[in-house]
């Protein structure tokens, strides 16, 4: 492939591996392995490449220009790469979160916010995995689960004081329209409605941000779960900043004590539809990968975990997306996933 040939080329010259159009090559190749090809080996290994290329440059290179803005659009990518790899990433560190510091609008920090919180989840990942078989082979000290049910909790409560910010600046951006089984999606096999409801927005982005905090709080149940863990959202609300929460008619469901998996797993399927239909479904379909595979990894057998697969079928033949296809292929995700880490 030409492209691919270039980017090659560019990152062997001293004069053209450190230009900020290699990263968006690399992220235009990502997607292009993701609707043509099945297996997702290659867009992970795009997504790792992109990372490199970005740490290679550094954080004080990105703060301004065309860097910034394929900084901004590689994030999520670059943390989706370490979690399916179970390891840390460099956006962790502080000399990466203070690029937040330079933005101006509300609205931009709200997304670069939260990005900032979601990169310590792959390195809670890292070091539990590594705790759990230090644990298997009777090597962990005793401190450690306390040590990551803290980290989680704190991460918890930076997720708690983002979605209350984000409600104060976003209180109309949700409403809720009643399922008709003749004109919506989100339907079981016999056509009846999952929900009563579904949740529509007015802003691409400012709505793509909700799901992808939903996205954060299932990754953080499902380490609770490994560890059991209980009441951390309780303990984390104990600690949280809330914004004055003002007049709002968002349905969505604001941090509680309470908060379970099941919650948050029904307002990311209560979300799904509307980013799938419209004008806006391709970017929809891409944005929407992520939340989709952890939550097929949330959900438990029954209507609503085939409803999912069936959304990934549907998305891999609508608009073209393989890679769908083999999510919807649950029992070979993992050996494909295995294989890449082993290369």
């Amino acid at each position: 492939m030409k492209a691919l040939r270039q980017l090659n080329f560019n990152l062997g010259d001293p004069k053209l591996s450190q230009h900020p159009t290699n990263i968006a090559v690399a992220l235009l190749l990502g997607i292009y392995e993701l609707t043509n090809f099945e297996n997702g080996n290659g867009w992970i290994q795009h997504a790792g490449g992109v990372g490199k290329l970005i740490e290679t440059r550094g954080a004080d290179s990105l703060n301004e220009g065309p860097a910034r803005f394929y900084y901004k659009l590689s994030r999520i990518p670059i943390i989706t790469h370490a979690l399916i790899m179970r390891k840390r990433t460099f956006l962790e560190a502080q000399v990466w979160r203070s690029i937040t510091s330079t933005v101006e609008s509300p609205f931009i920090k709200s997304s670069f916010a939260l990005v900032d919180i979601m990169a310590h989840i792959p390195g809670i990942c890292e070091d539990s995995d590594m705790a759990i078989q230090a644990l298997n082979s009777g090597l962990v000290p005793s401190t450690v689960p306390e040590t990551l049910e803290k980290r989680i909790i704190e991460v918890f409560r930076q997720l708690f004081s983002w979605r209350w910010t984000w409600e104060y600046w976003n209180s109309n951006l949700v409403y809720e329209i009643q399922v008709d089984p003749k004109v919506h999606f989100t339907v079981d096999d016999e056509k009846v409605p999952l929900f009563q409801t579904i949740y529509f927005c007015r802003h691409f982005h400012r709505g793509k941000e909700s799901v992808l905090y939903n996205t954060a709080l299932l990754l953080l149940f499902d380490l609770t779960r490994t560890w059991s863990f209980r009441n951390c959202p309780a303990q984390a609300l104990e600690g949280a900043s809330l914004a004055p929460s003002g007049k709002t008619t968002n349905p969505l469901r604001l941090p509680h004590a309470q908060l379970s998996s099941q919650e948050v797993s029904d307002e990311v399927c209560q979300s799904l539809e509307w980013f799938l239909q419209g004008p806006e479904r391709m970017s929809g379909v891409i944005n929407m990968i992520f939340p989709i595979r952890i939550l097929s990894d949330a959900l438990p057998e029954g209507k609503k975990r085939r409803w999912l697969l069936t959304l990934l079928e549907r998305m891999g033949v609508s608009e073209g997306f393989q890679f769908t296809k083999r999510l919807h292929r649950r029992e070979r995700i993992v050996r494909d996933l295995n294989q890449t880490i082993d290369i």
